[in-house]
């Protein structure tokens, strides 16, 4: 049995809501702000940011049959950027140590639910 989805008119649910995450080293600038430090090496302010996953239907809306994906997206300054897409095994480093993070902050509430 298929899980049903937006697009079966006999579901109920309503799936393909999208909220993004932005990924960050916390500093002095405000967190509501566009410019933030880049997550990867922390020395940089940017206001660049890399999409770098999407979880489907990460979490429930209350009392309700909707639900919402979870677009993550990081904070990268430009030299970090170059370097990911220069340097294959930083990105691979890279990439592992991220994924790390997500599943231990991120995916863990996922599972959670």
């Amino acid at each position: 049995m298929t899980s049903p989805t937006q697009n079966d008119p006999s579901s109920n649910e309503i799936h393909g809501i999208i909220k993004r995450k932005h990924l960050f080293i916390e500093s002095e600038l405000p967190k509501e702000g566009w410019i933030q430090t880049c997550f990867l090496c922390g020395t940089d302010a940017t206001s660049h940011l890399l999409d770098y996953t999407t979880i489907k239907d990460y979490e429930r809306y209350s009392n309700s049959n909707v639900y919402y994906d979870l677009n993550i997206a990081i904070h990268t300054c430009p030299r970090c950027s170059k370097k990911l897409k220069k340097d294959r095994m930083y990105n691979r480093r890279t990439r592992r140590l991220i994924n790390e993070y997500i599943r231990t902050n991120i995916y863990s509430k996922f599972i959670g639910r």
